[in-house]
């Protein structure tokens, strides 16, 4: 039996409120075809867009559009009255904007327009692609005039630009239904109204979240976004009733404009697993919290405005699960976390204060591991401290960030003497904040307890399992007679011989070839060793041997403070002495053996079991996975062409590691893509001439590898 036209009209009518219900009509006959195209009218706006670009969404939008129901209008040159009678005839519109602008103020217009002058009650669809990863607030602002007299049915956002590169879309719940695609990140999001979905697979972090009433449930508002972890900024939530306000399921929240002294509802963290972070005003000085349930909270972090010292309370708070303490600057009475069963694993803190080393002294808790941060605030500018919490630093790992002379002195009255031979040692040097410091500094460096050698502060670093050192923050200025400061692996980048110094590959040499001293393989050859073996014994071997080139440095021990290469002065601000026995593994970056010196004539053996070199970040940014293979294959042969014979001079290494911190990086790769990534870039290095290995985990049977940390 054949339905009446009328009828079919009305069937179809109930379904063009939607996008992809709209196609499905049409994929059924050409009958239900020409109905929705007589129904539904498409107006293209292109703004600064001269043709329409092809768009990664999930249906076929094009099959919407004919000859007969589609008007394409430029913002540069547009005909508002032909706009106006084309809207006229359609009661469903579909509205498509492709931008290569941030803002349009006739984009804007246009949109009002049409949202004002077509025909009261018609329902609204808009597809927006923008190729700067941009979307004003402002055109929902004029939108929003609107909601009485039409329907906003479906927004649909494109994330055209590569995904990591900074996405300014700020977004507002106007619509009933948004659609994300290809966008991780989104600046703002505006809900107004709880029953207005937001649906996306892609999005990970919303940077600020506003949610138009405390009063309604919010906690699973987000159950179409599976895969959203962090949400930067929303407020303290503040309701009209008693009942706990129930946060939405992510992995990591920050709670601000917490304001001391109001009366806030309980809120329910329950479905927060990772990090929750407070963040009180500018005038909270001493703000108590009251009624925080986070069972299944994994770290707590305190966020202040200034560098002084804040007392912070917890009132009938729940943290079950609480392990890792960022509280910088603030003193929390450790009965607040004993008394709901905590057992905390890590605390990171400024450690400015002796009130804070006392309070550090006070810690219950056998920790695993201490972070000392600079947080780039205040540093005192005299030796301060008379308790000294000794036995609490004896934990597994220790972490201290040096950004200040104060920072050297925390090294080396606190954190050298208490480290143990298990315990895992980073220092990352700031720098540029470092030599300022130095610079500022009126007091001798005696009183400080620090010594000095060839302008370079002496840190004397006793037996540990592994030493990490890395460098931010590097700096262009001088410090005495030195000169600027400028990496090794462009001071000799100037002979062509530069790569026979590497201690492990040639880069003109093919593949299977190592970089080796032809009198250290014959020795190794006449040992016994196979001829696979020999290259590479003698490859790794060579870090105790020197080039013979023009322009070599001559055979020392250690390294001065300011080497000359090549004619330029390299500034070095410290100085590391391990003594003892050599740590089992050391991991470096290439800046890090740039502004630092490290003297190897106080261990007891000079093998290295395990040197990881930390790739840095490329110059380019990271966008895409096809798009960062290049990049990075660069950054680990820069790694593996590097001089480390002037740094690790007469040391053995026995197994070699570049590792690629990719989160680091900002790069997000999921699981599932983790191995062939793996695998692309093993295949991308041996294109160009380095047959190593590309592990996604620790292997420890291979002597050269790349390991991928995601």
């Amino acid at each position: 039996m054949e339905l009446p036209s009328e009828i079919l009209e009305l069937v179809v009518s109930q379904g063009l409120d939607s996008c992809q219900t709209s196609i499905s009509w049409m994929q059924i006959s050409p009958v239900f075809q020409k109905v929705v195209t007589d129904l539904l009218g498409v107006v293209v706006l292109q703004d600064g867009v001269r043709d329409l670009q092809d768009m990664d969404v999930p249906f076929d939008y094009k099959r919407l559009m004919s000859k007969f129901n589609t008007l394409y209008v430029s913002t540069d040159y547009p005909n508002a009255e032909q706009l106006l009678e084309f809207i006229k005839k359609y009661m469903h519109l579909l509205i498509v904007i492709q931008s290569d602008r941030n803002y349009s103020d006739v984009l804007a217009s246009l949109l009002v327009s049409i949202a004002q002058d077509c025909t009261k009650g018609t329902t609204i669809c808009v597809i927006y692609c923008s190729f700067q990863n941009y979307l004003s607030k402002l055109y929902f602002r004029g939108l929003s005039l609107c909601e009485k007299r039409v329907v906003f049915s479906e927004l649909h956002l494109v994330g055209k630009a590569p995904w990591n590169r900074s996405e300014l879309f700020d977004v507002k719940t106007l619509f009933e239904r948004t659609y994300l695609y290809h966008l991780k990140n989104i600046y703002s999001l505006d809900i107004q109204n709880k029953n207005h979905r937001i649906i996306s697979r892609d999005l990970n972090v919303i940077n600020q979240l506003n949610f138009g009433n405390f009063d309604e449930e919010w906690h699973n508002y987000f159950i179409e976004c599976p895969n959203l972890k962090k949400i930067e900024n929303t407020k303290y939530p503040i309701r009209t009733s008693d009942e706990p306000f129930k946060l939405p399921k992510c992995e990591s929240i920050s709670l601000t404009h917490y304001v001391n002294g109001i009366h806030y509802q309980p809120i329910d963290g329950f479905k927060v697993s990772g990090e929750l972070k407070l963040v009180p005003t500018l005038r909270s000085a001493d703000p108590e919290f009251y009624n925080l349930h986070f069972a299944n909270l994994k770290k707590l972090k305190l966020v202040l405005g200034d560098s002084e010292s804040h007392s912070i309370r917890f009132h009938n708070c729940q943290f079950d699960s609480l392990e890792s303490l960022d509280c910088a600057s603030c003193l929390i009475p450790w009965t607040n976390f004993t008394d709901s069963g905590v057992r905390l694993k890590h605390i990171r803190l400024s450690l400015t204060t002796d009130e804070q080393a006392k309070w550090l002294c006070e810690c219950p808790y056998q920790l695993e591991r201490i972070s000392v941060a600079s947080y780039g605030v205040w540093s005192p500018a005299s030796p301060n401290i008379s308790h000294l919490p000794l036995e609490v630093m004896k934990c597994q790992a220790v972490d201290l960030e040096i950004q200040s002379i104060w920072h050297c002195y925390l090294c080396h009255v606190l954190v050298l003497p208490t480290v143990g031979i298990t315990t895992d040692l980073t220092i990352t040097i700031k720098e540029a904040s470092l030599l300022q410091s130095i610079l500022d500094n009126h007091l001798p460096m005696d009183k400080w307890g620090i010594n000095l050698e060839n302008n370079c502060i002496i840190l004397r670093v006793p037996s540990v399992k592994r030493f990490t050192i890395s460098v931010t923050d590097r700096s262009n200025f001088g410090m005495g007679n030195s000169g600027p400061s400028m990496p090794f692996s462009s001071a000799v980048g100037g002979s062509s011989q530069a790569d026979y110094s590497n201690i492990f590959f040639d880069t003109n040499a093919s593949i299977q070839n190592y970089a080796v001293s032809p009198s250290a393989f014959r020795r190794n050859s006449l040992a016994g060793a196979d001829s696979a073996t020999a290259r590479r014994q003698s490859a790794i071997a060579s870090l105790t041997s020197y080039p013979t080139h023009p322009g070599s440095v001559k055979n020392r021990r250690s390294s001065s403070a300011s080497s000359s290469i090549s004619g330029t002065s390299l500034l070095k601000t410290c100085k590391f002495v391990p003594f003892g026995n050599c740590p089992e593994t050391i991991t470096v970056s290439l800046a890090a053996l740039d502004a630092s010196v490290i003297s190897w004539e106080e261990v007891k053996t000079n093998r290295i079991m395990l040197l990881q070199v930390l790739v840095q970040e490329p110059d380019s940014e990271l966008y895409c996975l096809d798009d960062s293979i290049h990049p990075l294959s660069e950054q680990i042969t820069q790694v593996l062409k590097y001089p480390y014979h002037i740094s690790l001079q007469g040391m053995i290494v026995e197994r070699f590691q570049v590792v690629v911190n990719l989160e680091a990086l900002g790069l997000d790769i999921q699981r599932c893509q983790r191995n062939q990534f793996a695998a692309d870039l093993q295949q991308y290095l041996a294109f160009k001439g380095h047959d190593l290995k590309v592990f996604t985990e620790s292997e420890k049977n291979c002597r050269v590898s790349v390991l991928l940390k995601f």
